[in-house]
This record gives structure tokens, sequence and C-alpha cells, in this order.
């Protein structure tokens, strides 16, 4: 692997990161979604734990997701 694509897995998995780090915030109140979230590997979010996100977020922790998000850049 050359250090382009090691500087993009990296960074990837730092957005990953920050990503699952906004959710447990947002999702403090919903265990299945927290310990799931926190179940997955460094800069991964499963498949299961995508399933559990999308059927928890209402559309205002969806606003304010985009919003942390947004404040990123």
């Amino acid at each position: 692997m050359n250090s382009k694509e090691s500087l993009r897995r990296r960074f990837l998995q730092l957005m990953t990161e920050n990503v699952k780090s906004e959710l447990l915030l947002l999702m403090a109140d919903n265990n299945e979604a927290t310990s799931s979230i926190l179940a997955d590997p460094y800069g991964k979010i499963s498949h299961k734990t995508l399933d559990i996100i999308t059927t928890t977020l209402t559309p205002l922790m969806l606003q304010r997701l985009k919003h942390n998000i947004n404040a990123w850049v």
C-alpha cells in the first residue's frame, strides 16, 4: 500500500470514529445503540450497528448530527 492509500485509510478511520463519537452523544439513552457502537472495531461501523442507528435516529437527532458534522469543516 502506498502512502496516499495509507493516508486515505487513516482519514476514513478517523472520520468514522468522529461519527461514532457524535452518535454516542446523541444516543446516550439507547443502550442497544451505544453497546453496538462501542462493540465495533476502531474505524469501522458494522451493518448491524447501522441498522440499529437508522431505526433509532429521529429527525431531530439526524438534524443535530448533520449540524455537528458540518461544524467539523
